[in-house]
């Protein structure tokens, strides 16, 4: 061989090893090895990169032509010896996360394949492929990223990665996902961002348990075609444009979230309340993340000029069907057919982002491992997350995703853990007295708080909302610039931003209460309004005139997130469809199972809902009216058999699930925070200790014991 060719060749391989691609060849006289891949080519290298896929391409027809004269070149190889030439980042055939080639790019002329391909075709099919990434304004680059919680190199694709990438999305790592629970448990600071990229991940792995169920579904019914219950269809076949639009709404599904998550929602409904009352009306528009994050994909999409048709997907009817998955389907809601292009018989891929039948989806299944890991240190052991999504299936006849019936205790578990969550992380009492403190910041700073929205004109904090261009822009830096702010208008808020830091708390007058029966219909609002309806003392009066705006009320409802029409709560297993693989028709349509019959009443709650009523008091000069008034109320509501004394003011196990609990049961530090003042009814013993038994039967010292509690 001589000096030239040897010299083409080598340029030719190193071109290749550039595109990402392992090119081997079979010649004995020239052995190539593969050097490490230089950095990505610039624009300003596409020109050269053109002329040597034109000159290849030439080649190329030159050498197929002569291909049966000379099969014994040097330069040829054997595609079933030897790997094909891939497209950068795409692992071997068969991994279901891999879109077909046709979606890494616009089609240009493909090299003709046979049996055989030669040296020089597949040097000018890399190039093909690397030429599409270097191209301005082509698809994005595909991306792998670590994910602490799945332990795996998580691959989104180009749709993804180029949504990924925006301002819009990027604002998400500013949020918290758990919002003030940082200030309880410190270690939760995981962010809406990588619980974004946890959903997508988990919801193109569910897309893959799918079509694996509907390739053998389609070898079964070429057996036995008179067997219903095998799915799918030909017709209601899973496409790779539907994992698509699945993993994209499961990766944009939170894009409407606000500072500090859903402690925003209760700010803004709070001031839309107040504003309403003021205006004499009953009603109001509650403000819902799921609806703004339909806008904010639509601004995304909009201001990063993405066309989902770039990405071989529809405008028309993929992006409508974005947005129902994001937001879910009531499964009393008719299908909307013509929006979203798709027959009914694919109602069942609504379950997997955000299921309104019973619960159970890649949403809650991540942030219930990812938020057990941030808070206690691990995630949550006790729930087989891969396990309950291998055990499920579409039922064809309801078109819901079932569960086989070993699963009824794990999925038990799995609400289970819900309501720990909810009751000692989401909605734990300390939590929730933060939230009120840092709702009254907002609402001091919103009308001074100004955004820079669409054509730079100033919108208030509180009308963001309604201006998507401003919402993208805040996230929870807000506390920051109200604590550091000049302005004399942030004053009050800034005091209270202070009293946080400093650990002084608003008080709590008494012992909470769980409210029973209808009582625990009433509302917040109502709830105030009937203590503020309480007579005190006149003398109580003249000390504290203001004490109505002083007054803080706590309602915390917890359930196993399961109710029915009448939104009262229900046992969970009650909303599931269930199957059995050794019973066929059970495949096709699915059953209930006999929860008494079925499960054991030692794992069984005595209730399936809890609310318990906590009062506070702004200011200490208000503390004895505050305490009147609420002692008052509580009284008549005892009478009334309305409710009954909460066991003690730690809500360790609200509704006494013997089940199974969360894996790091233990009270954060802080939990002395909320002092009962020295005046209260109930005398501090100095130096004794409020023993509570711990979830792992041993006892543990969380506060001050009281004589009454003796």
């Amino acid at each position: 061989m001589g000096e030239e060719e040897e010299e083409q060749q080598q340029l030719m391989a190193t071109e290749a090893a550039d595109a990402g691609e392992v090119l081997l060849s079979q010649s004995a006289a020239t052995d190539f090895t593969t050097p490490t891949r230089p950095p990505r080519a610039p624009v300003h290298a596409q020109l050269r990169h053109q002329q040597l896929l034109q000159r290849l391409q030439q080649e190329a027809e030159e050498d197929a032509a002569g291909a049966e004269d000379d099969e014994g070149a040097d330069d040829g190889f054997d595609l079933g010896s030897q790997p094909t030439p891939r497209a950068p980042n795409q692992q071997q055939h068969g991994s279901s996360l891999r879109p077909p080639r046709a979606a890494w790019g616009p089609s240009k002329p493909a090299v003709s394949q046979g049996p055989t391909q030669t040296y020089s075709q597949g040097i000018a099919q890399s190039l093909q492929y690397r030429l599409r990434y270097d191209e301005p304004g082509y698809l994005a680059r595909p991306r792998t990223v670590h994910d602490r919680v799945w332990h795996d190199r998580t691959w989104l694709p180009p749709l993804l990665t180029a949504v990924m990438d925006t301002p819009e999305f990027q604002r998400l790592r500013g949020l918290k996902q758990l919002g003030c629970v940082e200030l309880v448990y410190p270690g939760a600071s995981n962010t809406r961002f990588e619980h974004s990229l946890g959903v997508a991940h988990l919801a193109g792995e569910y897309m893959k348990h799918l079509m694996d169920l509907q390739h053998t579904a389609e070898l079964e019914r070429e057996q036995d075609p008179e067997r219903r219950y095998m799915m799918p269809d030909p017709a209601d076949k899973i496409t790779w444009r539907d994992k698509m639009c699945v993993m994209l709404a499961g990766l944009v599904h939170d894009l409407g979230h606000g500072p500090f998550s859903h402690m925003f929602e209760l700010f803004l409904n709070s001031v839309r309340a107040r504003e309403a009352q003021e205006q004499g009306r009953t009603d109001y528009q509650r403000f819902d993340h799921e609806d703004i994050s339909s806008k904010m994909l639509d601004e995304l999409l909009r201001k990063n000029n993405i066309k989902l048709s770039t990405y071989h997907l529809d405008d028309d009817h993929d992006l409508p069907f974005v947005k129902l998955l994001m937001k879910g389907l009531d499964p009393y809601e008719p299908w909307p057919e013509k929006e979203v292009g798709r027959p009914e018989t694919k109602r069942y891929l609504l379950d997997i982002v955000a299921n309104k039948r019973n619960g159970i989806d890649v949403d809650k299944l991540d942030y219930f491992v990812r938020d057990n890991l941030s808070v206690f240190g691990q995630p949550a052991s006790n729930v087989p997350i891969n396990r309950i999504m291998r055990c499920s299936r579409p039922i064809p006849a309801t078109q819901e995703i079932g569960f086989e019936s070993k699963m009824a205790h794990t999925i038990l578990e799995l609400f289970t853990l819900r309501a720990n969550l909810h009751a000692h992380v989401y909605q734990h009492h300390t939590v929730k007295l933060l939230e009120r403190m840092i709702c009254d910041v907002l609402e001091e700073a919103s009308d001074h708080l100004l955004i820079k929205g669409r054509d730079d004109r100033p919108v208030k904090l509180k009308d963001t909302v309604d201006d998507m261009v401003a919402y993208s822009r805040v996230g929870d830096w807000i506390l920051k610039h109200i604590e550091g702010s000049p302005q004399k208008e942030f004053a009050k808020a800034a005091q209270i931003l202070d009293r946080i830091r400093r650990r002084d708390l608003y008080l709590m007058v008494s012992s909470p209460v769980t409210l029973e029966g209808e009582a625990k219909r009433k509302t917040q609002i109502q709830i105030e309004e009937e203590i503020k309806g309480q007579a005190i003392p006149s003398k109580l009066l003249q000390e504290a005139p203001n004490w109505q705006q002083d007054l803080v009320v706590v309602r915390v409802y917890i359930d196993y997130g399961a109710r029915d029409r009448n939104k009262n709560a229900i046992n969970p297993l009650e909303r599931v469809k269930f199957f059995n693989p050794k019973m066929p028709d059970t495949l096709y349509k699915g059953f209930k199972i006999d929860v008494e019959k079925h499960l054991s009443k030692l794992v069984l709650p005595k209730s399936w809902s809890e609310v318990t009523v906590y009062v506070y008091t702004r200011n200490r000069v208000s503390f004895k009216a505050i305490k009147s008034a609420y002692v008052g109320w509580k009284e008549s509501t005892l009478q009334r058999r309305e409710a009954m004394p909460c066991e003690g003011r730690f809500n360790h196990s609200p509704m006494k699930t013997p089940g199974v609990l969360l894996t790091a049961p233990v009270e954060p530090e802080d939990t002395s925070n909320l002092p009962i003042a020295e005046d209260d009814e109930d005398e501090v013993i100095p130096g004794a200790k409020r023993k509570l038994s711990s979830l792992d039967g041993e006892d543990e010292e969380v506060g001050p014991l009281s004589k009454r509690a003796t």
